[in-house]
Order: structure tokens, then sequence, then C-alpha cells
């Protein structure tokens, strides 16, 4: 048994066979045998010219063992998302006028698994792990992609089963294109171009598949099985295009605006939440949630936190979010509860993960020393706001301008804040999180141990 472990960046790309991009209503997912095996083959290409290795006996080899089973897999949850876009008038797709066609996206929540029940020997074996660390891309080449040889699996090396069987049954299924293991492998078809194999219903040595989706539970996140004990909470933004850091604060204020929606639809968006009085006035002393956005590889993962734990019904709401749509632009996010938190950090140094701003008028960039220099200010609102004095305070580099919390103003350019880099050392060390200056209830002015700083 081999497993074949594929990660993907930025989503999935790919079209299925016979299939243009903007009408196919399944998408190719799970991911086409045949695809694989055809990128394996083109992937050998380059390896052959690189290495001088162009041993044609054991790449024929690995391909006739592989076309030989049908792999099974095991998919993560996935979300398919669509990119709109408008074709010109005299469109040789739509014909005439311009019409909205939707480009689909898959954006899965962790690793594609394959399973490939294959006995391969050791020159095949080997082939096989060079290729596919070399595979960089898989389907259109907009889709990135990390792909590692697991040997002994299903086991203790992944601690996965298969939940997606290829087979013949056709209801409630979704065609997947693979070789025909009865046919001989023909590796000239492998290395055949798309154009010459169109005229074709299905690709010479290939039969379609049917693969039945496999079913996920509605997910509680386990940091919220428990309400009453739990003070952090996460979401994955799933979208289109990813915002940049200028926007964190946005999107946080825009995603805390839909927990506090649910609340007050139930009559309990008390101050613990909103951080404000029956009269609006600010709350002293941080107590409600600070809302940070972090970049990943692939999305954005927005953590709630907060000194007390979250109540059930605030638990309620925030899973009542699950789905739901922020950002009033053009690039909606959606909202995912995830089981993951972000860890807050332990430590004696501390650097900036997310810009660090001040308030309007509160530092005198023109001092280098005393009450009102940009150190001196710093070190007051880090105080101020996890109630421990740090014992330097440096100014690293000016950071990109943001936008800061200023309700729907902070979507206007002429609202964008300058920004600082800022390093910070205490006497002891300390836990996180870490945040401060304006805004650090949306995003802006965290911290991360420098330890963890450096090793990204």
């Amino acid at each position: 048994m081999y497993t074949i472990e594929m990660k993907f960046w930025n989503g999935y790309r790919a079209t299925r066979w016979g299939q243009d991009q903007y009408t196919d209503p399944y998408g190719a997912w799970p991911p086409s045998p045949w695809r694989f095996i055809r990128a394996l083959a083109k992937i050998w290409l380059e390896y052959a010219r690189e290495t001088g290795d162009v041993d044609v006996g054991t790449r024929n080899g690995l391909f006739s063992a592989l076309a030989s089973k049908v792999p099974s897999f095991n998919l993560p949850r996935a979300e398919h998302s669509f990119v709109q876009i408008y074709h010109p008038t005299g469109s040789v797709i739509l014909g005439k006028g311009k019409t909205p066609v939707k480009d689909r996206i898959i954006y899965p929540s962790g690793p594609v698994t394959w399973f490939w029940d294959v006995a391969l020997n050791e020159g095949q074996e080997k082939l096989l792990t060079e290729l596919v660390a070399r595979m960089g891309y898989f389907g259109r080449v907009e889709s990135s992609c990390n792909v590692r040889l697991v040997k002994d699996s299903p086991g203790p090396a992944t601690k996965l089963a298969p939940n997606c069987v290829l087979g013949d049954a056709t209801d409630g299924t979704v065609p997947v294109l693979a070789w025909d293991p009865s046919c001989p492998m023909d590796v000239s078809v492998v290395y055949s171009r798309v154009s010459e194999l169109m005229s074709r219903p299905i690709p010479p040595g290939t039969r379609q598949y049917y693969a039945k989706m496999p079913e996920f539970p509605t997910e509680v996140p386990t940091v919220l099985r428990e309400p009453g004990s739990s003070t952090a909470f996460s979401f994955d933004l799933i979208g289109n295009v990813r915002p940049g850091v200028e926007l964190f604060a946005t999107i946080s204020n825009r995603v805390r605006g839909s927990v506090l929606k649910e609340l007050g639809a139930v009559g309990k968006d008390g101050p613990s939440m909103t951080g404000e009085d029956k009269d609006g006035v600010p709350l002293k002393g941080h107590g409600h949630p600070f809302w940070f956005v972090e970049e990943l590889s692939d999305r954005l993962r927005l953590t709630v936190h907060r000194k007390t734990p979250f109540t059930n019904d605030e638990v309620d709401a925030m899973l009542r979010c699950a789905g739901k749509f922020v950002w009033n632009g053009a690039w909606p996010l959606k909202l995912i509860p995830v089981n993951e938190t972000i860890e807050a950090g332990k430590g004696k140094v501390w650097v900036s993960k997310t810009p660090f701003v001040f308030p309007q008028h509160y530092a005198d960039f023109r001092k280098t020393t005393g009450r009102h220099s940009p150190e001196a200010c710093a070190s007051r609102l880090i105080e101020n706001t996890i109630g421990v004095k740090p014992s330097k305070v440096e100014l690293l580099n000016d950071g990109p301008f943001v936008h800061t919390h200023k309700g729907n103003k902070a979507m206007n350019k002429e609202d964008r804040a300058r920004s600082f880099i800022i390093r910070v050392e205490f006497d002891n060390e300390i836990s996180g999180p870490v945040m401060a200056g304006d805004s650090c209830h949306f995003g802006m002015g965290r911290f991360v141990p420098e330890v963890e700083h450096r090793s990204k």
C-alpha cells in the first residue's frame, strides 16, 4: 500500500475531461487518477533531463503498476467557491452578449490523501518518490501544491483510512476519470497531446468511475464542546481573493458585527462582548474579546480571545455564524468554524505579528526621549492593555498603511493609518496574547514571541 499526500496551498482548480470550466456541474473532485499519471509523465521528462536517468523500463513499469489499480481517497471537508466572469460580446463559448459564468475553485480544509494498493520494486518506488516531490502544481497551473509519498499506510504514518472509493454506482455520485485496470497501459497515450485525444469521448484505456462523496457531520469545534470553559474560538475565512494585512481590522469588525447581531437577536449582546456599557461608553480593563486574523498558507484564520470564558449564549451565537459571508466588497469571505486555535505563545521578547498603530496624535515622532517619545507611548499602551510594563520597546521599521477600526469609514482610503513593526522586551516571561495600540481589539498591534517570529 502506498499513500500519497497532496496539500493545496491556494485552492484546487481543474477541469474534468470533456467539460469546460464554467459549466461543469461537479468539478474535478475527487482528483482524477488519469490526470495524476499524466502529471507524473510530464514531470519525468524534466527529471530525466536534469538527472540523466532515462530508464524508460522503470518509468513504464511504474505507470503500468499505478494504472493496474484504482486508488481510493481520504478527502477532507472542502468548500466549492466560484469566481464570476463576464464573457465579452460574441463569446465563442456562450454566444453573443455579456453572459456571466462561474469558475469553480475548491478549497480543501486539509491534505488530499491517495491510497494506492500496488506493489512496486525498489527502482519504481524511488522514481515515484522523486516524481511526486517535484510536483509543484496539480490541475491548472495556479493550483500550487506540495506532494509527498508515505509508503506504509494506512496506519501510524497518517492514521487515516479511505472515505471515498471509486465504483460503478451512478446514483448520487460524481464521475471521475481513471485508467481501466483491464486494459494494458499504453505509454504513448500518456504522452499524447490533449488536442490529439479530444475527438474521443474519453482517452483510450480509461473509463469513468463514480465517487460517493463522504458525509461530514455538522462540526462543533472541540474548544467549544464545554461552553463556559473556553476563552478562544477560531474561524477559517474562505474566499477567492485573500485580503492583505491592511484590511485585517475591517475583516475583524465585520465578523464581530455578525456575532453581535446574533447575540442582539436574543438580547445577550452585553458589555463582555461589546466592550461598552448600556450608554455606549467604552469600558476599562480590556475585558471584551480580541479579534485577530492570522495568515495561513492557503487561507485566513480569525481567532476570538477573551480573558474570561465565553458563555453558552455567546458560543451559540458564534456557531450560528458558520457558513455566513462577511465583507461587503467584491470578495466575500465565508466563515467556517475550526477545531484549532492559534497558540498565544509565551516568552520574554515579543515582535509585531500585525502592524502596531498609535492612536491619532498620541506620539511625537520628533522626540527620541521623554514621555511623548514613540517608545514611551508604546510602552504605556502595552502596559494598559496587558497589565505588564515592558522593560524595553524598540521601533524596528515602518509598517504598511492600514485601515483601523472606524466603523464603515474603515473602507475609505483616506482613513488608512501609519503603522510600525515593534520589538518588546519584558523582565520576566509572560503568556500571550499580547496586543496593544489603536484597533488592538480588531487585530492590529498583535505580538508573537521572537522565537516563533523567526521560525516563520
